[in-house]
């Protein structure tokens, strides 16, 4: 039973070949620039004159990192 949960927990990251701690590096770093681009985008909302092509390029980078994985 405890090897079934804990595969929960490393199948995954193993895929990707990663650790567990690597990954859960990995995707909160990745959250937290998605939580700042989040951001930009509402003042972006408001001054449509501020950041005009950050979040576009954010997102053309997130995707070249992620397809790697």
């Amino acid at each position: 039973m405890r090897k079934k949960i804990c595969g929960k927990f490393s199948d995954h990251p193993k895929s990707n070949n990663m650790s567990y701690g690597k990954h859960f590096t990995f995707a909160t770093s990745f959250a937290l620039q998605f939580v700042v681009v989040g951001f930009v985008l509402m003042v972006h909302a408001v001054f449509p004159f501020w950041f005009k092509d950050d979040a576009s390029q954010f997102v053309e980078r997130a995707n070249a990192v992620l397809n790697k994985h």
